[in-house]
């Protein structure tokens, strides 16, 4: 039989239990990131001021036509594949320059629902089975430049400025400079309009402070001791074009290599993996106290532009190498599209000339001496000729006439000292 003094006494000591193992059960919004891998994450992107990083992507496989039409939204469209890039990125002193050519192949799909639900249709190559363009964008302390190169050359065709300003107060969600490549390797560069006055940051603190810290612990994989940071955020995830309210992060960092970033999963809140993205054979950048990895390889387990579901196995693979990496600086004019891509015969979209949303556009004379004045006609409304560049026959024959009249000159003159003698 229990008694009131033994139930007080068992009430005791479950007391007591409490007291003594409470400090020891943390919950998620207790756990904090050591400062010494904070400090560590931070002092890499420090680094990163000035940053020149040349890479390529090849999507090294893709699943099948019956695969895609099983999984593609309803309805007909275009669906394109980046199948190469080549990227060279530059930054310095919250200065930007992002070139990318790309070879894409356009996949045309007549996709529609059956009465039972089925998805069904034809997908098939457009009749241009490679496409390639070149796209620049770039950012100085003033404006916001968009640069376009004609297909398979690099030749400018187009040219668009925006003031910076302008371009800030634009809505949160549009990419301004879209380099999915560098937060998989750690990095949280400014992106989209709001933020391209902000400076670099780390991948992982960027999400820590858009986000809530969940996990922090040691981790071995593949016989590296490494560290496992797993945060819930509602950042968005560049690759796919839809948005959540919330993604599971899960990173990995190596101690040995100065907290730089082994490994990033993605996940669903369900818990379903959209991507993962492991950096590997990691090189010192020279004369620096950081490392890059050389190789990333990112699995897709979810379809770019499509709300089509997961996979048990990857969609396709992309595979990312780094090619090039200075820390040298950058001369800033390269920061000014106008340098470049102002050429004759480019159209030029200019909205830091008038204060409107629309702006203006002219195209560049082939007499730079026009410029002027076509930018002026321009800010009236009005059309403008500029003045032909003299052709080269009237050029011949100017240069003609002028040797001619010094002939004639000299002449009279060695007639005139003829006479005197």
């Amino acid at each position: 039989m229990i008694t009131t003094t033994d139930s007080v006494f068992c009430l005791f000591v479950c007391f007591l239990i409490q007291i003594v193992f409470a400090g020891n059960v943390q919950s998620a919004d207790s756990i904090v990131l050591p400062k010494q891998v904070a400090e560590g994450l931070q002092k890499n992107v420090e680094t990163l001021d000035p940053i020149s990083l040349v890479w390529t992507q090849q999507r090294s496989s893709i699943m099948g036509l019956d695969a895609l039409i099983s999984r593609v939204a309803a309805g007909p469209g275009l669906y394109s594949f980046f199948e190469q890039e080549k990227n060279i990125f530059m930054w310095q002193d919250k200065c930007s320059f992002l070139y990318t050519l790309q070879s894409q192949v356009i996949i045309v799909g007549d996709i529609k629902s059956d009465e039972n639900g089925k998805v069904v249709g034809e997908v098939k190559k457009s009749d241009i089975d490679v496409e390639r363009t070149g796209l620049t964008t770039a950012m100085d302390f003033h404006n916001y430049y968009i640069g376009s190169s004609e297909r398979d050359t690099n030749v400018s065709t187009g040219l668009s400025v925006f003031p910076i300003e302008r371009t800030m107060n634009d809505s949160y969600t549009y990419p301004v400079f879209l380099q999915s490549y560098l937060p998989f390797i750690g990095f949280k560069f400014p992106t989209y309009g709001a933020e391209l006055k902000s400076t670099p940051s780390s991948y992982i603190l960027f999400l820590l402070e858009n986000g809530r810290l969940i996990n922090y612990s040691e981790d071995t994989v593949d016989g590296s001791q490494l560290l496992r940071i797993d945060v819930e955020s509602d950042v968005l995830v560049l690759d796919i074009s839809y948005t959540l309210k919330q993604h599971l992060f899960s990173c990995w960092v190596d101690p040995k290599y100065n907290y730089a970033v082994k490994r990033i999963d993605i996940k669903l809140p369900s818990g379903e993996l959209i991507l993962t993205a492991i950096n590997s054979d990691f090189k010192k950048i020279p004369g620096k106290d950081m490392y890059l990895p050389q190789k990333t390889k990112v699995d897709y387990y979810f379809l770019i532009d499509t709300l089509c579901g997961t996979s048990d196995g990857p969609l396709y693979i992309q595979e990312y190498a780094l090619i090039d990496c200075s820390t040298k600086k950058i001369n800033s004019a390269q920061f000014n599209l106008k340098n470049t891509f102002q050429q004759a015969g480019v159209t030029v979209s200019e909205r830091t000339l008038r204060d409107s949303k629309e702006g203006l556009s002219f195209i560049v004379p082939a007499n730079p001496a026009d410029l002027d004045r076509v930018i002026e006609a321009a800010l009236l409304g009005k059309d403008f000729v500029p003045t032909p560049l003299p052709s080269t026959a009237a050029i011949v024959i100017k240069w003609l006439l002028c040797i001619a009249g010094i002939v004639m000159i000299l002449y009279a003159a060695y007639q005139k000292f003829i006479k005197k003698s």
